[in-house]
């Protein structure tokens, strides 16, 4: 029986179920995600008992079948090191799981700090009798769509304590109940709002900030407006002066500071420039957390709901918290035992401290939208102090701590860094990736392996597959040559100029080509317009921006700013609208308010909309700078250590005959490119590309890729070869894994001949796509 259970829970069946299962958890974990929330994903599938014992079986799996199969051969060295790989993988991330932790660091300009939030959220206790006490920080994963039961058995002396979970509501706002058995009195007073008129409720014994005063309600507070019932009569005693108007007679009164009057109804009270009115008085009323919505958001208060049992006494008890902050400490006493719990993040340390030299942001030229930013920070670490600088894609690596830029303060004079501690499970995750990298070398080293299989087969069939490869690659060459393209640009100047050296964002040299088919993909989806290359495009986007300015070619999907757009088209994938569309008749931006909000949250806490208004206004600002001339880096700075090449819009950054040459040579290529389509004559446009090539051999010899390897990208960038046969490799792949699966329960020769014949469409297919 015990061999029957072992020989099942190491099958290949069971680990093709438990790889379907993994797929399936974490793509739907995906849409959980976009629903409700990170937090939520996490509860339900990621931090799930479930979930762990897939990973656990996988690895016992690979484990067993390393024996299993006598992997540990030269011959098999292949196969071993893939297995391994994806073991040690595996321990890494178990590794991360359970040790690592994570969380927000946030530093104003000019200060340091060893402190930053948690990502997790905790419930915290403390319990003591004076003599003694006991400390515990149990975390808890969350959600407004799981159970959320957990108890807690505390070992506290000789006392029976324990904590259990009531309830938990998500984005909690507290609604007043009146006719509450146990309730208390509470006074609803009325102040002038943003809005109109703004109800607040005052409550017995609370002490409560009101439009920057604090009002008390049978508990005074020096300094505050004091509220206090004596025989169902409301009195009141202020620190100023107050005026009172009926409402009902226009009656007017003045009360001199600290002398007590009685509190009417319906009536207006002016104390320190601030009006207030009572507007009833309401018996037995209860203050009770009503969740606004199951869709769980970083930052908002959440509310747990705990019973604490001590000795057979109980208390329930409603704790106020949630994600990125640390929660209010409820204090309380049962049978002499004092308890202070608390829900929500916690604090962490790290043994230095991080101070903020300065925060960084650049922005789209023309535009508020944000380009990037970066912290220059210094690490404070007893006498030893190092200055870093932290980008988007420039992780500080210092003593076990990860950190990553995130958000900054509207202000920008604050960053926010996410902050990890991860060292075992980062070093022992890396290790697996190389075990996998070298698996797939040792994959082509070694002689027993499936590739070589295939290699051998495909040595045998070359002379069948040759002829249909020729046959179809002729057909392609003559169904292209049948297309034929009305060009605005000439076709030759063009190749020249693609072929030109720029300088992306990121620091890599690459042909024009290149960027602008990088371009033109990001702001249309495709790499040609209207039977217009992307360099064609961008040219003209250059040449006369006034009427390229009207074209839809910008690509919008959400709904809400398709709706913000004013398209009444919600059905479609995507639609394309044009640059003018974006702004109203006063030039205002019309996503600015939006950006703004978007860019101020911090990536994990960002919604669908946010990330699709993001890409949108990444869109626009490519166009507003392609409209502006700026985004070729066609210019090396001369003897620049970094190798910085720069616009013609920076033409300041150089020096005598240089500034002019930069300043200039693009106006003059625009005036050839006039000339060209004007009278076909395309001499001086291609004359000043030789002027800007031989500047680039100047001062940038030593970056300048060869010109093979130019002509080798745009080669590999025309023949676009992932993507001309995606929906063929798609459907076959999806087929082949199919039979494979079923193959695993139930083979017969009708299954392997359907897996040999899905194998060799997708040979035949990557070879006529070659």
């Amino acid at each position: 029986m015990i061999n029957r259970i072992i020989k099942f829970l190491t099958s290949m069946q069971l680990m093709t179920v438990l790889i379907l299962l993994f797929a399936f958890s974490i793509g739907y974990a995906t849409f959980i995600e976009n629903d409700f929330g990170r937090s939520s994903a996490k509860a339900l599938i990621f931090s799930a008992w479930w979930f762990e014992a897939i990973l656990i079986l996988l690895v016992l799996t690979l484990v067993y079948n390393l024996i299993r199969f006598k992997l540990f051969r030269i011959e098999k060295i292949a196969a071993l090191t893939f297995h391994l790989s994806f073991i040690v993988i595996l321990l890494g991330a178990g590794v991360t799981r359970y040790i690592s932790y994570e969380g927000m660091m946030h530093i104003r300009e000019a200060d340091a700090t060893n402190v930053f939030i948690s990502d997790d959220t905790f419930l915290q206790v403390h319990i003591d009798d004076r003599l003694q006490q006991y400390k515990y920080d149990k975390k808890l994963f969350l959600s407004g769509i799981t159970s959320n039961n957990f108890d807690i058995n505390v070992n506290f002396k000789d006392h029976d304590i324990s904590i259990e979970s009531v309830s938990f509501l998500p984005n909690v706002k507290d609604s007043l109940f009146v006719g509450i058995k146990d309730g208390k009195t509470t006074l609803h007073l009325v102040v002038p709002g943003e809005n109109g008129m703004q109800d607040e409720f005052l409550g017995d014994g609370e002490q409560k900030m009101i439009k920057g005063e604090y009002f008390t309600f049978n508990n005074p507070k020096l300094g505050a407006i004091n509220f206090s019932s004596e025989n169902e009569i409301i009195k009141c005693s202020s620190p100023y002066s107050v005026s009172t108007m009926s409402m009902l007679t226009r009656e007017e009164n003045e009360y001199d500071s600290l002398n007590s009057f009685i509190l009417n109804k319906k009536t207006l009270h002016t104390a320190n420039d601030l009006n207030f009115v009572l507007k009833d008085i309401l018996d037995k009323t209860k203050k009770i957390p009503v969740s606004a919505s199951n869709v769980m958001k970083d930052g908002n208060e959440d509310a747990l709901i705990v019973n604490v049992k001590v000795n057979g006494e109980s208390k329930e008890v409603i704790l106020y918290g949630g994600k990125g902050y640390a929660g209010a400490d409820n204090v309380f006493a049962i049978q002499n035992l004092n308890f202070k719990l608390s829900y929500g993040s916690k604090y962490y340390t790290t043994p230095f401290r991080v101070k903020l030299r300065d925060f960084q942001l650049d922005r789209y030229p023309g535009s508020e939208s944000p380009s990037s930013f970066a912290s220059e920070v210094s690490i404070l670490d007893g006498e030893k102090v190092s200055d870093h600088r932290i980008f988007m894609n420039n992780v500080l690596n210092y003593r076990g701590f990860r950190m990553f830029q995130s958000s900054y303060d509207k202000d920008e004079k604050g960053t926010i860094l996410s902050v990890t501690h991860d060292w075992w499970g980062t070093l022992i995750t890396y290790i697996g990736y190389c075990l996998l990298g070298l698996g797939f070398i040792l994959v082509f080293l070694t002689k027993q392996t499936r590739y070589k299989a295939l290699s051998e087969k495909l040595k045998k069939l070359s002379t069948i597959i040759i002829l249909p490869f020729v046959m179809s690659t002729t057909a392609f060459a003559n169904d292209s040559s049948s297309v034929t393209k009305e060009y605005r640009f000439n076709p030759d100047h063009i190749s020249r100029f693609d072929a030109l050296v720029v300088q992306d964002n990121g620091g890599r040299f690459k042909p024009v080509h290149t960027l602008t088919s990088e371009y033109l993909r990001k702001i249309y989806g495709k790499d040609n317009f209207e039977n217009q290359t992307a360099t064609e495009v961008i040219l003209a986007m250059m040449y006369n921006p006034v009427n390229w300015s009207k074209k839809p070619i910008i690509t919008v999907s959400h709904p809400k700013l398709r709706t913000l757009l004013g398209s009444n088209d919600i059905d479609s994938k995507n639609i394309r609208v044009s640059f003018n569309d974006f702004f109203d008749t006063n030039g205002q931006y019309l996503l600015a308010k939006d950006v703004e909000l978007s860019y101020e949250k911090l990536p994990k806490d960002r919604d669908q909309y946010d990330k699709d208004l993001i890409k949108v206004d990444d869109r626009v600002n490519i166009c507003f700078a392609i409209y502006g001339s700026g985004i070729f880096r066609f210019f090396p700075l001369p003897n620049d250590s970094n190798n910085t090449w720069l616009t013609d819009m920076q033409s300041s950054e150089f020096r005598g005959n240089d500034s002019l040459f930069v300043s200039n040579i693009i106006p003059m290529y625009f005036q050839g490119v006039k000339e060209g389509l004007e009278t076909n004559n395309w001499t001086t446009a291609d004359t000043i590309i030789s002027y800007i090539q031989k500047f680039q051999l100047r001062y940038g010899a030593e970056v300048l890729p060869s010109q093979t390897k130019i002509d080798l990208e745009i080669t590999y960038n025309k023949l676009k070869i992932f993507s001309r046969l995606f929906l063929f490799y798609f459907l076959v792949g999806v087929l082949l894994l199919t039979v494979i699966i079923i193959s695993l329960f139930n083979n017969n020769k009708w299954i392997t001949l359907l897996i040999q014949l899905f194998k060799w469409l997708i040979i035949v297919g990557f070879i006529v796509h070659i």
